[in-house]
């Protein structure tokens, strides 16, 4: 059982390395250039790359936005970034079921804010879910890691998530389909 909880925190320490040396790499360019021109490949591909980035917190969220408003029609960027966006906060969110809190005992130590989310347990987790993602107190890895420690009940996690994130992923995909 101690496996099960090492190998997840031992793959993030490994990809969070890797992302730091080729952070500059992660660009628009770079992924309109990498997606292929078939559209289902395409979803295929960014839902790919939004997983990868469910394991880094190096990996800004706002390029694959764009990347996707460009690739696609604002509807379908739209869904296609939801889709996206429930694997980011899925990944991490049952890492940290799994490793429990002595995960968030670690990371309390690296990330202070997250001593403040102990207290918000008996809060409403819908809110609270919401509330971390329209605020960003942290990086969304990390709350996602934390939400999922904590035990909260992952549909609710995941919707209040999905609506916290919305507008800052609609505004900045349709950006993207300026560019």
């Amino acid at each position: 059982m101690v496996l099960m909880k090492v190998i997840p925190v031992m793959a993030l320490i490994i990809f969070g390395i890797i992302m730091v040396f080729h952070r500059d790499e992660i660009t628009v360019d770079n992924i309109i250039g990498f997606v292929p021109e078939n559209y289902l490949l395409a979803v295929f591909v960014l839902v790919i790359l939004y997983s990868v980035k469910s394991l880094s917190v190096f990996f800004p969220l706002m390029v694959l936005y764009i990347s996707s408003g460009y690739i696609f029609s604002i509807p379908m960027a739209i869904l296609v970034n939801c889709l996206g966006l429930v694997f980011t906060f899925s990944i991490p969110y049952w890492i940290g079921r799994m490793c429990g809190m002595e995960l968030i005992e670690r990371l309390s130590k690296k990330y202070k804010q997250l001593n403040k989310l102990e207290a918000l347990v008996d809060e409403d987790e819908w809110f609270v879910a919401y509330l971390l993602r329209m605020v960003g107190i942290t990086t969304c890895d990390i709350v996602s890691l934390a939400l999922g420690a904590l035990g909260y009940s992952y549909g609710t996690y995941l919707l209040g998530s999905l609506v916290g994130t919305a507008p800052r992923m609609i505004a900045i995909t349709l950006i993207g389909t300026t560019i």
